[in-house]
């Protein structure tokens, strides 16, 4: 987190951080394997449960936006981070792998370039 100036302070607090703490969570209690070794599967297991409300109270299904900026996007950034850092061995981004693969990591990954607009007419330069 700290090589991301560009994030708020309040969306590290509130959106970032705790992202991070149920991600730890799932991959310790629901697959018995550390957070940073997670495959792709995994990541589609965790964003389903989110998606269906896993770890909330209050919310029986999040919303697209909620899942991608709120859970995919901070656990993209952590694999390329790990990627491109030769203290930590990882080739591979899990979280592409998963949205290659389809489910709801593909559609909310979808989701989010139709979201963004003028993303089409990026795709054909």
């Amino acid at each position: 987190m700290d090589t991301r100036d560009d994030l708020a302070e309040s969306t590290k607090k509130n959106s970032w951080y705790p992202c991070g703490d149920r991600f730890k969570k799932f991959m310790r209690e629901k697959v018995g394997r550390h957070h940073a070794l997670a495959h792709p599967d995994d990541i589609e297991s965790y964003l389903s449960h989110i998606k269906d409300g896993g770890y909330s109270i209050k919310v029986t299904e999040r919303s697209s936006n909620t899942v991608y900026y709120q859970h995919l996007s901070p656990l993209k950034t952590f694999f390329a981070w790990l990627v491109h850092h030769v203290d930590y061995p990882h080739v591979y981004n899990p979280v592409l792998l998963a949205a290659h693969a389809g489910g709801i990591t593909c559609e909310v990954w979808y989701w989010q370039t139709e979201y963004k607009p003028g993303y089409a007419e990026r795709q054909d330069e």
